[in-house]
């Protein structure tokens, strides 16, 4: 149809594959802040993985907790922005049960 080898790429091969970028990173995010905080916690001396130990080291408990529960907020503020950005980009895209079971 005429269109060059950017053109393809950009409007048919790049929107074709971006529901699953998405989903990579929804994935992947875990795996990252799950290596983000052991660096932190073995070789660091800050980051929230450095008061987990710090903490954990002289028995202050409410910061150790402190330190997990930010760990934790920060993950589920850009998990859900990842996940809000997913559902006004797809909204074609189904998911849960609705993908599996048609309605008649």
């Amino acid at each position: 149809m005429g269109a060059n080898q950017w053109q393809i790429f950009k409007r048919i091969t790049f929107k074709a594959a971006f529901p699953s970028i998405i989903s990579g990173m929804k994935t992947s995010l875990a795996l990252a802040f799950s290596g983000l905080v052991v660096a932190e916690m073995m070789g660091s001396d800050i980051g929230l993985g450095y008061i987990i130990v710090d903490s954990k080291n002289w028995f202050r408990v409410s910061d150790m907790f402190m330190a997990m529960f930010l760990i934790a907020a920060e993950y589920l503020v850009i998990y859900f922005l990842l996940s809000f950005l997913e559902k006004k980009l797809f909204k074609w895209k189904k998911t849960g049960i609705s993908a599996v079971v048609e309605n008649n």
